[in-house]
């Protein structure tokens, strides 16, 4: 038996292996899996191998598998895969929504800023005439305006979360690599 001592890695689900023990030198020193050095810390594995399992240092390992550097794990893939929906997700969320022909704002600042002119309308009864978007100015003519604008902008981005959770289902549903790969998103 050798003994292989691995890292929890940053990123993914997995132990990075950092060294791997001759078992001559396990015996002298009397280390054994859990009396090895590093066995207490937390960020820490140590565990043992048959000699006849091939494992080096910078493979990762996984619950019941132990992978070569380059080989992706199916963990890996779809913990990439979700941020690639997520950050897709927050481009589309915060590209904009055509409403009444123009294109409405729709990242963070923007919904704010409608927020407060809502707000501001049902206060006062009075806010600036038009509404500045993306490729033009939207004449605001009482709060049914705001109203219709805020539905629009708010069914966008739930529209978004909605597909990015549908999505997200159909990651962790995948058992492939392959079939993680194949998602994407569509705006």
């Amino acid at each position: 038996m050798k003994l292989v001592y691995a890292m929890k890695d940053k990123i993914y689900p997995c132990h990075v292996v950092t060294e791997v023990i001759d078992p001559k030198i396990c015996a002298m020193n009397g280390w054994t899996q859990t009396a090895h050095p590093g066995a207490t810390e937390q960020d820490q594995m140590v565990f043992a191998v048959l000699d006849s399992i091939q494992v080096d240092i910078g493979w990762r390992v996984y619950a019941d598998k132990m992978l070569p550097p380059g080989v992706p794990a199916l963990e890996d893939v779809k913990i990439d895969k979700l941020k690639e929906i997520a950050t897709a997700r927050l481009e589309t969320e915060e590209g904009g929504v055509r409403f009444a022909g123009l294109l409405v704002h729709t990242d963070d600042k923007s919904q704010a800023k409608l927020t407060s002119a809502f707000v501001t309308y049902q206060a006062i009864g009075a806010i600036s005439p038009d509404w500045k978007c993306a490729d033009g100015w939207l004449p605001i003519t009482g709060i049914n305006d705001l109203m219709a604008m805020a539905m629009a902008v708010q069914a966008h981005v739930q529209n978004c979360f909605i597909a990015e959770k549908a999505l997200a289902a159909q990651v962790e549903a995948a058992t492939t690599i392959e079939q993680v790969r194949a998602l994407s998103w569509k705006a």
